[in-house]
C-alpha cells in the first residue's frame, strides 16, 4: 500500500495502492523522516535492544483513508496535523480498557465508525473521525 500501482490492467491483487481516477498522484510516500529505534516507554535505544521502530511518513493526502485501514500487526498509522506537531484534530481515539491486540481487532470489526487500531505502549484503541467519537459506543 505504500507503493503506487500505475498498471492499467491491474486486477488490484498486487497489494499496491490504486489511486482513484480523479486523484492525480505520482507516489504514495513523499518523505520518510524521524526514524528511530526505541523501548516501549519511548527511550531511544540501539536497534538490537529496541522494542519498536518508529518512522514518520509524509504521504499523498488522498491515500490517508485507505492507509488508515491497513491492519497489519506491528504497523500503526497516526494522522498528524498539517499546522502543528500534534495529532490531526479530525480524528479521535476510543481507548479499550484491558484489551490486547486480538480483542481490539475484534472490537474494530464491530465498531460502525472504526477506521484503524491505535496502540500506545500496551494500550489499544480504535481511531474514528472526531465527528463520530460520541456515536461509537460499540467500540467501548
Amino acid at each position: 500500500m505504500l507503493r503506487l500501482c500505475n498498471a492499467l490492467t491491474c486486477d488490484h491483487s498486487c497489494g499496491a495502492y490504486h489511486a482513484a481516477v480523479e486523484d492525480s498522484i505520482d507516489q504514495v510516500v513523499h518523505e520518510v523522516w524521524g526514524r528511530r529505534f526505541q523501548s516501549m516507554e519511548g527511550q531511544v535505544l540501539p536497534a538490537p535492544r529496541a522494542d519498536l521502530f518508529l518512522a514518520f511518513l509524509r504521504i499523498a493526502s488522498p491515500t490517508l483513508s485507505d492507509l488508515l485501514q491497513v491492519n497489519v500487526e506491528g504497523a500503526y498509522m497516526e494522522p498528524r496535523s498539517t499546522t502543528s506537531r500534534s495529532t490531526d484534530e479530525d480524528y479521535a481515539v476510543i481507548w479499550l480498557a484491558g484489551a490486547n491486540r486480538e480483542k481490539a481487532s475484534h472490537r474494530l470489526k464491530l465498531a460502525s465508525h472504526g477506521l484503524s487500531l491505535v496502540r500506545m505502549e500496551q494500550r489499544y484503541g480504535i481511531r474514528v473521525l472526531a465527528t463520530y467519537e460520541e456515536a461509537a459506543p460499540t467500540a467501548r
